[in-house]
């Protein structure tokens, strides 16, 4: 009998062979989130807290808006607005369609007064009858212009639409009336809002996707030429290519639905993944000792280092108790742990060739500039440092944060489009201020509504865009109408029973978005225009000092400001995970170079270039949003990579007694660390190429950083350890 053994090349193909199997069945049940905005309304701040209670109360606030230009000049307009307001509330996915047609009109005076549809105004002439709507309080700035030139349609989707069915509902109900509503000058119709706005997110999330093939492919050729090895460029994107198929299968099977967020943490297992190829292709190079047969002793050390760190960074940051955020660091964490067993059970065996590793020892010249910066003085070094340290500490204080639904789309995107065009007629976000009572009836106290009244003209004179819908306006038309015959006309009903009698005449269908059953809650929707949370922030502080001031339980709230607060909070939590990441970082530097002066001066070297570029970011205003805040606690992780490879030679050379450790150190690792450096930067500049913003953001924050670290690496960490190492052995 043969004895037959395996050689690691087969073993690994066959490792490779039996994980795509695994995974291939969790692709098919991968999904993409078709609620972006809704997955962040957990509640962990007082206005999500106060949402839950609000939709315990109320109707839901997530819809959409459908805005039509070119008047209502003639019946035939008004007609089609009618049937199309008619035909969109026939919808499944819609709860509640208002538009001008549907709504109440006050008329009369003294003992003969109605409550009466608009369109029983007919047969009033149509110009007529829209100019008296536009000048009609309630309905001024909600449902039409000042101008009277556009009108909107409000929709109220059902709990259970999803945006997938919902706008494409919608469409198909407006492009049956496109054709009549733009025969007229100027005459358009769109829709814009939230459920449209993450409809197209969804899309734009599988685009964005997609360029990890690109990615891979960039890699595949990128390290093929940086190491003139097509096996080494082949391994390069496989590596990658393994580890975000073994993640998005994890989270097929998990049942986590892809999400803007934590898509960008899949894409950055293809740079990676390149990144560890070269380095695995550096240390077979470099020859040396073989464990089992194929893996270079002295990578072991270095590669758990680098992948530990960067998993704590991603652990560091699934503290948060957003379930995005939470996916964010899980799913990171898997893919560099998957990335780790990849490399040493597939990148490894097929990069050793048969027979001994021979040291090519082709690393033997120093680029002038890093030879000449190892010259640099103690105290030159020293004042660089301090003035750094300065700079940053001052950036720090200045950062602020920013996000918003429409935040993700790029300039000239369609539904961006759309809804600045229909924040600039009607305002968008619906963002509810209810106020809480303490008993049935408790709301409706004339001196509350008054005093709600000033403080909403106030609001809509500081915030321009800004308009407020809530039954005060009725109940004043009411009581001027039956008070009229009076010297002094009532302008609002003077008691709460007076309130309660005249609420009785509207429709309670009209009254529900407003008013609950039980009259112990009140809400005054507002339509915004802000486009992110550093916009609506200051909406939101003046209302709550509002409140305090009145003693009220009070406040915003809705999705999209729950989801302002619940990004601003992440945000802040991602920053408070570098500090987390930096202290768990620090300990395993202790123990990779088992010196507390190196370690100290290691973790500098990495802190610089994140807090570096955050302080850039504050100092020139630039607004962080979640994937840059992502980035930035992500990156401490990514950039201590390339240093614990060169900390841990530098530890065995110091440790040998070499007298120019620190000299041998740049020798021997400047080109892996370089050629490593600039892979992950140009793999993760393929972002750029995205449609959203947030694969943009993210990639230039990662890329500026890694530059930046690229120099800590090479300049400043050799200059540290000569001047403040004491253990280093100088020439």
């Amino acid at each position: 009998m043969s004895n037959t053994k395996m050689s690691p090349r087969w073993i690994a193909l066959s490792i490779v062979a039996l994980i795509v199997m695994a995974c291939a069945p969790g692709l098919f049940l991968l999904r993409v989130e078709t609620d972006m905005t809704g997955s962040w309304t957990v509640p962990l701040t007082p206005s999500s807290e106060r949402y839950v209670k609000y939709l315990d109360r109320f109707p839901p606030d997530n819809g959409a808006i459908v805005v039509i230009t070119g008047g209502l000049a003639t019946h035939d307009r008004w007609d089609t607005l009618a049937a199309m307001t008619d035909d969109l509330d026939a919808l499944d996915v819609v709860e509640r369609a208002e538009s001008l047609t549907t709504i109440d009109y006050v008329r009369g005076n003294a003992n003969v007064v109605e409550v009466i549809d608009v369109l029983d105004l007919m047969p009033t002439p149509g110009q007529e009858l829209a100019d008296l709507v536009r000048a009609y309080p309630p309905y001024q700035d909600l449902f039409i212009t000042p101008d009277g030139f556009a009108t909107a349609i409000y929709l109220r989707a059902v709990p259970s639409a999803t945006p997938q069915v919902f706008a494409p509902a919608v469409q198909e109900v407006i492009e049956t009336y496109r054709p009549v509503l733009m025969a007229v000058e100027g005459g358009d119709i769109f829709q814009a809002g939230e459920m449209i706005a993450n409809l197209e997110l969804a899309d734009l999330t599988i685009r964005s996707t997609g360029l990890i093939f690109a990615a891979v492919i960039v890699m595949f050729v990128l390290a093929a030429a940086l190491s003139r090895s097509p096996l080494v460029g082949l391994l390069a994107g496989m590596t990658g290519s393994i580890c975000v198929l073994i993640t998005f299968a994890f989270m097929g099977y998990a049942g986590i639905t892809v999400t803007p967020v934590n898509s960008l943490v899949v894409f950055m297992f293809v740079p990676l993944g390149a990144a560890s190829v070269l380095h695995a292709d550096a240390y077979v190079r470099h020859g040396g000792r073989r464990i089992a047969g194929f893996i270079p002793s002295e990578s072991l050390r270095p590669f758990a280092f680098a992948t530990v760190t960067t998993m704590v960074t991603f652990c560091a940051t699934a503290i948060s108790g957003y379930p995005d955020v939470q996916q964010f660091g899980l799913i990171g964490a898997l893919g560099i742990a998957a990335s780790f067993v990849v490399v040493f059970l597939f990148t490894f065996p097929l990069l050793v060739r048969r027979g001994e590793i021979v040291a090519t020892n082709s690393n033997t010249h120093t680029p002038v500039i890093l030879h000449r910066t190892l010259s640099v003085s103690r105290t030159g070094t020293f004042v660089g440092l301090a003035v750094f340290i300065a700079f940053s500490a001052y950036g720090l204080t200045k950062i602020d944060y920013s996000l918003g639904p429409v935040d993700y789309f790029t300039e000239g995107n369609e539904v961006l489009r759309d809804f600045d065009r229909a924040s600039e007629y009607f305002g968008q976000n619906p963002a509810p201020l209810v106020i809480f009572g303490d008993g049935p009836d408790s709301v409706l106290d004339p001196e509350l509504w008054g005093k709600l009244r000033a403080f909403i003209e106030e609001l809509e004179r500081e915030f321009p865009g800004t308009h407020a819908a809530w039954p005060y306006d009725s109940l004043s038309q009411l009581s001027l109408a039956y008070t009229a015959d009076q010297d002094h006309p009532q302008t609002f009903p003077d008691s709460p029973e007076l309130m309660a009698q005249y609420l009785l005449l509207f429709d309670e269908r009209d009254l529900e978005s407003y008013l609950d059953w039980d009259r112990e809650t009140l809400t005054v929707m507002f339509q915004t225009s802000f486009r992110s949370s550093s916009h609506y922030r200051p909406f939101r502080d003046r209302v709550d000092d509002f409140a305090a001031e009145q003693g009220l339980d009070a406040g915003i709230t809705g999705r999209v400001p729950v989801f302002y607060d619940a990004g601003d909070k992440a945000a802040h939590e991602n920053l408070e995970s570098i500090a987390i990441g930096g202290a768990g970082i620090f300990v395993l530097l202790l123990s990779v170079s088992r010196s507390l002066t190196v370690a100290v001066i290691a973790i500098v070297v990495n802190l610089l270039p994140v807090l570096g570029t955050l302080a850039f970011m504050g100092v020139f205003r630039v607004y962080l949003d979640i994937p840059m805040s992502f980035a930035a606690a992500i990156a401490l992780g990514l950039v201590v990579d390339d240093t614990g490879h060169m900390v841990a030679r530098y530890d065995v050379l110091r440790r040998s007694g070499a007298k120019d450790a620190t000299q041998t150190m740049v020798r021997e690792y400047w080109r892996p660390v370089f050629i490593t450096s600039v892979t992950v930067v140009i793999g993760f500049a393929v972002m750029n190429f995205a449609q959203m913003t947030s694969f943009q953001t993210f990639s230039r924050i990662i890329c500026v950083t890694m530059t930046c670290a690229l120099i800590g690496d090479l300049i400043a960490l050799p200059v540290l350890l000569k001047h403040f190492d004491r253990r280093h052995f100088s020439a």
